[in-house]
């Protein structure tokens, strides 16, 4: 039996005519049974009945509220709804029908989605919808709502729903959602790439933007702010944390402070450098550079079931950790690991994938080698052997391929930590398998060997990750992903194919598996 499905919609921005719009989408959701309009005066209120007559035959009721009390969603009125099923609706945006389509699907298809919402972020606001622009919409499952993910359309389940103070405007809605979704294990998901239609996109982001006092009191008391609730004592003298930062206040004076907790390890964790007996670099063809990081000195099983299925594949792999281990977890390693590197040299992945490569060379490894595969354990490998045999296959007709070719990059540097998003596609490098042709080459031999400490991981991602495709631009090389690249999408593959949400996923990136 289908569920029903109750919207709720305020007018916020008097536009008739968007209102229109949304009227005729939602009249083609058979699963939408009841509509409640919230609009700021009767004026408005006039202009709304009139739209009735288009929906008198389709079985929606419309119930028209005038409140002035806020200019946004108001959540109060979720009582008065009889449907467990819910759509909170912004008429600021335009959608397309089958983004309600692809919500109502994603959420009755899995009782531990609590909540669909959509986001700035990672969605494209354009002032004409155009039916020639390619749209792939999938869900990303764990991104925390963004604050000023102001006026999302989303849909929810009432229960959850009544769980949060009425008094919260939409801004600080959904945030508290996620907050109050995560402490019951359940899971909340974005809607990702679509294209939203705005009237006026200055307008709308100057609306916003616009804060008011009750409710942004509302949400520091919930410490849903970017700064955590203080008392009168706290104003005067206090250490908060709050969203990853320590606020430090003295007299009303805030200070910022971004805290990095030093990596620390088991006394009893060691560095090493281990090499299997009786090596025959003659013998070997495919050889795998697995980057890792033994945190507390130990390995998780996900990544030694990995390294089983790429012994299972490769006939050398040189695994390296920018860490430090046990004993037991060197001794667990070696029963899949040829050679092992062990030792903080803090230049993350490719500083990995450097020590392996010259371990390779050293070892006259690389000028017999055929295929390198280098990899990472920032994503869990959750596949088959036959998978990995596949990529294989499939990357015979490359020279470099791998899973995903991210769509954006970093750009000019803003500020210490804040770039410009720029197009800039670019094969990533948790899974990356290179040929003879160009991992025996001297400009790749010069640009591994050229790899160096750097203190901000944007910098790396754009030296060493978007630096490896340049260079391959540079030079000709023939590369290709696994999954497919689309030039019309607004956000990286990763996000819709290593995502749990993916029913053929292969690999999880792991900031996308956060419940």
């Amino acid at each position: 039996m289908e569920l029903k499905a109750s919207a709720i919609l305020s007018n916020f921005s008097n536009n008739v005519n968007v209102l229109l719009n949304l009227f005729k989408q939602l009249i083609c959701l058979k699963q939408l049974d009841e509509l409640v309009v919230v609009v700021r005066d009767k004026e408005t209120e006039e202009k709304i009945s009139k739209l009735k007559e288009i929906v008198e035959n389709n079985n929606l009721t419309i119930k028209v509220i005038v409140d002035n009390s806020c200019a946004t969603v108001p959540l109060k009125y979720l009582k008065e709804l009889t449907n467990e099923l819910i759509y909170i609706l912004p008429d600021t945006y335009t959608f397309e029908t089958k983004v309600f389509h692809k919500m109502y699907e994603a959420i009755v298809s899995d009782e531990k989605i609590g909540f669909i919402f959509t986001s700035i972020k990672n969605n494209k606001i354009v002032t004409k919808l155009t039916s020639d622009e390619k749209v792939n919409y999938y869900l990303c499952q764990g991104e925390l709502p963004e604050i000023l993910d102001c006026y999302n359309l989303g849909i929810v389940k009432k229960s959850l729903a009544l769980q949060t103070p009425y008094q919260y405007f939409a801004k600080y809605f959904f945030r508290h959602l996620a907050e109050i979704a995560k402490k019951q294990s359940l899971k909340y998901c974005q809607l990702a790439n679509l294209r939203i239609t705005v009237e006026n996109k200055d307008n709308l982001i100057r609306k916003f933007t616009k804060t008011y006092s009750s409710d942004y009191n509302k949400a520091n008391y919930y410490s849903l702010t970017k700064e955590p609730k203080m008392s009168l004592l706290d104003k005067i003298f206090s250490i908060k944390f709050a969203h990853s930062r320590y606020y430090l206040c003295i007299f009303n004076l805030k200070i910022h402070l971004k805290v990095n907790k030093k990596i620390t390890f088991p006394k009893n964790a060691i560095e090493c450098t281990y090499i299997k007996e009786n090596l025959d670099p003659t013998r070997i063809e495919k050889v795998c550079i697995f980057a890792g990081f033994t945190a507390n000195g130990t390995i998780t099983e996900n990544n030694l079931n990995y390294l089983s299925v790429l012994k299972g594949n490769f006939d050398f792999i040189v695994y390296v950790a920018d860490s430090k281990a046990t004993q037991d977890t060197v001794d667990s390693l070696k029963q899949y690991c040829d050679a092992i590197i062990i030792k903080r040299h803090e230049e993350y992945d490719f500083g990995s994938y450097k020590l392996g490569y010259q371990l390779l060379s050293k070892l006259d490894v690389i000028k017999n080698a055929k295929k390198l595969l280098l990899c990472n354990d920032s994503v869990d490998f959750i596949g088959s052997k036959e998978n990995i045999a596949n990529l294989i296959d499939l990357s015979e007709k490359f020279d470099a391929y791998s899973l995903c070719t991210a769509t954006y990059g970093f750009g000019e540097k803003i500020k210490k930590h804040d770039y410009t998003w720029i197009k800039y596609p670019h094969l990533q490098s948790y899974f990356l398998l290179l040929s003879g042709t160009v991992f025996k080459s001297n400009y790749f031999d010069q640009f591994i060997n050229s790899i160096t400490k750097l203190h901000n991981k944007t910098d790396i991602i754009i030296k060493y990750e978007m630096g490896l495709t340049k260079l391959l631009n540079e030079h000709g090389v023939k590369y290709s992903s696994y999954y497919p690249y689309d030039d019309s999408s607004i956000v990286n593959p990763f996000f819709m194919y290593l995502n749990p949400a993916y029913k053929d996923a292969i690999f999880i990136k792991h900031s996308l598996q956060k419940l």
